[in-house]
């Protein structure tokens, strides 16, 4: 795996990305949150959370570093289609809820209301500004999937980055 991100970082570099950059972007691709990584990253210190993920979201909207962060999904396997097929399999989430003593599956309105929007924001239906809009779905996407793989056991997506 280290060589794997040896590669990455020789990867942006040749992108024009700054060391920080690709910290930021290896970060969000591994399942941190935006806070996690920009921190981890070097962005905010000093600061709290809110300001390191604002940072996060000024960086993302760079050409270079969004056109690198989507290559990182990619790579990843968090193609377009793939995301696509993702949001819809939540917009149809279930969960197991008690009542009594006897458990039944339910529909999860919460995952599948959030899967809509994230959808809309996705295809461009839903936008308040459309950088932001896209920057933030495309890291909510990507936190999305992760944690849906870490929460059915699945080992996070690491080391194919470059």
């Amino acid at each position: 795996m280290a060589e794997q991100i040896r590669s990455h970082r020789g990867a942006a570099a040749s992108n024009g990305l700054k060391p920080r950059e690709s910290k930021l972007i290896r970060g969000l691709v591994e399942g941190k949150t935006t806070t996690q990584a920009a921190l981890e990253a070097g962005y905010g210190k000093g600061v709290n959370g809110n300001a390191a993920a604002g940072y996060a979201c000024e960086i993302l909207r760079k050409p270079n570093v969004k056109e690198a962060y989507d290559a990182a999904l990619s790579k990843a396997g968090l193609t377009v289609d793939a995301t696509a097929r993702k949001l819809v399999e939540a917009s149809e989430a279930d969960k197991l809820q008690s009542f009594g003593f006897k458990i039944k599956k339910v529909a999860d309105w919460g995952t599948r209301l959030r899967a809509v929007e994230l959808a809309g924001r996705f295809r461009g239906a839903i936008q308040s500004d459309a950088a932001e809009a896209a920057a933030g779905a495309v890291m909510a996407l990507g936190f999305f999937i992760a944690k849906s793989r870490q929460m059915r056991g699945l080992p996070p997506i690491d080391g194919r980055l470059a």
